[in-house]
């Protein structure tokens, strides 16, 4: 369960080797009595500051040991999260991809020249970016045109 209060105390009582390394063990308690041990990667921890408000979580679950207290991180705001998109990164994406199918469908346009790929994934990527690109693409002058079949069951051999 999430709780705030109070730093009334944080001292540093000991450090011990353990699975990742030394960990530094310190005393914290809080202003509604509740209190516990915080474990550290450092022996100067910043989560828990004397006078301070701090949101934490505490477990108890074992009476064989002191309780556990650790910090409730707060989100980076502005930062990278899962739920969130960015449109500038999408829309690099979106050109990278039309850049990609214009180079991959060169060839099947008999186009040699970079003008003409860039041309093309321009016209790929109005078409990925608005609903009215398949009738943009038909509408663009200049847009390359398919080579003819040429034998009568268009195989290669």
């Amino acid at each position: 369960m999430e709780k705030t209060s109070k730093v009334v105390v944080a001292a540093f009582t000991r450090e011990f080797s353990g699975q990742y390394g030394t960990m530094y063990v310190h005393q914290i308690t809080f202003e509604n009595q509740d209190s516990g041990e915080y474990l550290s990667k450092s022996q100067s921890q910043d989560k828990f500051i004397v006078g301070q408000e701090a949101k934490y979580t505490i477990d108890a679950s074992n009476p064989a040991y002191p309780a556990k207290i650790k910090p409730v991180l707060e989100q980076a705001q502005g930062g990278k999260s899962w739920g969130k998109s960015d449109p500038a990164k999408n829309r690099s994406i979106e050109r990278q991809t039309a850049l990609k199918a214009a180079v991959e469908l060169a060839p099947l346009f008999r186009t040699e020249k970079l003008s003409e790929v860039v041309t093309m994934a321009d016209i790929l990527h109005a078409w990925l970016e608005t609903p009215e690109g398949q009738k943009a693409v038909k509408e663009t002058p200049g847009t390359p045109e398919p080579p003819a079949p040429q034998a009568e069951n268009d195989l290669p051999f």
